[in-house]
């Protein structure tokens, strides 16, 4: 039937888009010697991100790779809208990151090597706390067993070991 065919043809169209996908992305910024240059608007620009053409499959997985400075976190801020291109164009499952950031940022999470931002939550608060931030109904109790964390469910995110802040941090981007 038409139906059947016009639900295979939807399906695969889902399979078969780009997970990401940029033209031209492009970023600037201007560094400045001393708050004088700043005031005289006398900064050296550098170009964080020069023209990233990018497509990522549904199912791939990338691995950022670069010195100090290459735009790794540029280019994944770009991607998660917490910054905006000064160029290009840049799309998470279609959705353009400028024009749709707010239907980007609904499936859209980030795990940073950046863990310190929790002090005065414990693990078990940190888990409810974003279960409630991302509207899930995740079993805490489930999760805290699953990732091992069962002896450190009241202990405070800043007194964790780096490797159980960084599950703590991954399981919130999965959220």
């Amino acid at each position: 039937s038409s139906a059947a065919y016009t639900l295979f043809g939807f399906l695969f169209k889902l399979q078969s888009m780009l997970a990401v996908k940029t033209v031209d992305l492009r970023k600037h910024y201007t560094i400045y010697k001393s708050v004088f240059d700043r005031i005289k608007n006398k900064g050296i620009k550098l170009e964080a991100l020069k023209g990233i053409n990018l497509e990522i499959k549904k199912g791939e997985i990338l691995g950022l790779l670069g010195p100090n400075g290459a735009g790794k976190t540029t280019f994944i801020n770009i991607l998660s809208t917490i910054l905006l291109p000064d160029s290009g164009e840049a799309e998470i499952f279609g959705l353009d990151v400028v024009s749709q950031a707010e239907e980007v940022r609904k499936i859209v999470g980030i795990s940073s090597a950046y863990t310190e931002f929790y002090h005065g939550l414990t693990t078990k608060e940190f888990l409810k706390f974003f279960s409630m931030i991302f509207d899930t109904n995740m079993n805490v109790k489930g999760l805290i067993s699953t990732l091992d964390l069962e002896q450190y469910e009241n202990t405070l995110f800043d007194e964790l070991s780096s490797g159980n802040k960084q599950k703590l941090s991954l399981v919130k981007s999965l959220m």
